[in-house]
């Protein structure tokens, strides 16, 4: 039980046992709208207080397995608590088994800043309570997100494939969405791959089975990729195959090549290949202008994942490395590592929309009268089984808006109240930097 306290002596008060505040002898189960402001302000607190800690606070918490289980009632309390007495309860049970990712000390997994204009903006953003499974459900999450998506896609220098609207105006046919994690746009890749290639061999073969041509489709990817490739290839039905990197962990375009053309020889159908720009075990970039005209050659959907080192292209000076991306199907990045946003928040771009969304089989004239979609104005392309039921563009708009001045020169920042305190760039802390292979 004595493991359980945090380092920091302003969090290891424990409150005295059974003595609960006048306000929760009293407490009602509504909240009204001035409640919640009082109570609004407490949770402020310990979320200012939590942040401010973090510089003495030991990383990795010392608790061990099955502690919270000990400490807490097995059942849920029957009568409500104030706001006041559940906080004394996180500082007490919950904040003593957390491993501090916010710490300046924190070198683990992956760089997870984030600010306090994210938390904000999350707190609008659920407030909000939208369900925004189409345009008419919830205009302005439909059109937020397409925007905020094009800001994004412009401030990494992207193709102008990948938006929603080119220089002139013009809508492209491509746009980017917000999903959660890379394991969700790396599965959808591949099912939207997976329906294309489908279409494209059954001008061939005619008289085969979708079933058939699926059991023949292969996917390739570098040994250093995320798990997430073959997480979804084996819900894909697909066939993934791991391609050897070369010395510096890159996947070069002479494996991939006979990779493809011995499983050509057998009779089989190359139809996706990923390829990662900043892999998570080494940081590590798979050689594109090799990669890309051979995707291309063979009709294969290339899926490009820069979860871990894509917020760096924000600057300038690591672009170098998005050379050729143009050969894409899709590309995403995580702003949730390294853009000061909170987990989780995965953006993806696609070269086209109406080939990502039809395996999902959604129609958004279905959901909303006629004269009220406007495909020339609004683009919206939600997936059947991934409505948005909150509003994540309005997170990502108030830290585009609040944090901007971070992200050029990189953020410097380590965390809500502590930007460029550091003289190192959390870039140049956690990753591995390559020379370009050649």
């Amino acid at each position: 039980y004595s493991q359980c306290w945090c380092w920091n002596s302003s969090w290891t008060q424990e409150p005295a046992k059974d003595e609960k505040s006048e306000e929760t002898k009293e407490a009602s189960i509504a909240m009204d709208g001035e409640q919640f402001k009082s109570d609004a302000q407490t949770a402020l607190e310990l979320i200012t207080d939590y942040h401010s800690s973090l510089p003495e606070v030991r990383v990795l918490s010392d608790v061990q397995p099955g502690y919270l289980r000990r400490l807490l009632p097995s059942e849920a309390p029957t009568q409500g608590e104030a706001l006041a007495d559940v906080m004394a309860d996180v500082k007490k049970y919950i904040v003593p088994g957390v491993t501090h990712w916010q710490s300046p000390n924190f070198f683990g997994y992956y760089p997870g800043n984030i600010s306090y204009a994210s938390i904000l903006g999350e707190m609008i953003s659920n407030s909000l309570g939208v369900v925004g499974l189409s345009w008419i459900s919830s205009p302005a999450a439909t059109e937020l997100e397409a925007i905020v998506m094009d800001w994004l896609g412009k401030m990494l220098k992207l193709p102008e494939q990948f938006l929603f609207y080119d220089s002139s105006g013009s809508l492209t046919g491509g746009g980017g969405i917000i999903e959660s994690t890379v394991c969700q746009s790396t599965f959808y890749s591949l099912l939207a791959a997976r329906h294309r290639a489908v279409a494209q061999l059954k001008k061939k073969f005619p008289e085969t089975s979708d079933h058939e041509l699926v059991s023949k489709m292969v996917a390739y990817t570098s040994d250093q990729a995320h798990f997430s490739a073959s997480k979804g290839s084996n819900l894909a039905m697909i066939t993934m195959r791991s391609i050897p990197s070369d010395e510096i962990a890159c996947m070069r375009g002479d494996a991939l090549e006979a990779a493809v053309q011995e499983d050509l020889a057998k009779g089989l159908f190359p139809v996706f290949v990923m390829a990662t720009l900043g892999t998570t075990a080494t940081c590590a970039f798979d050689n594109l202008t090799e990669i890309g005209p051979i995707a291309e050659r063979e009709g294969m959907w290339l899926h490009v994942d820069s979860a871990y080192a894509g917020s760096a292209f924000v600057c300038a000076e690591f672009r170098h490395w998005m050379k050729d991306l143009h050969y894409a199907d899709s590309f995403c990045f995580n702003p949730h590592k390294n853009l000061l946003t909170h987990f989780d928040c995965c953006c993806l771009w696609l070269k086209s929309q109406v080939e990502f969304t039809a395996p999902f089989g959604h129609n958004p004239a279905s959901f909303m009268p006629s004269q009220r979609l406007c495909p020339e104005l609004v683009a919206d392309y939600r997936v059947s089984f991934h409505d948005k039921y909150y509003c994540t563009a309005v997170l990502v708009y108030a830290i585009l808006n609040h944090d901007n001045t971070h992200y050029c020169p990189y953020s410097r920042g380590l965390g809500p109240g502590t930007a460029h305190n550091s003289e190192t760039s959390i870039f140049q802390i956690t990753h591995i930097r390559w020379n370009p292979p050649p």
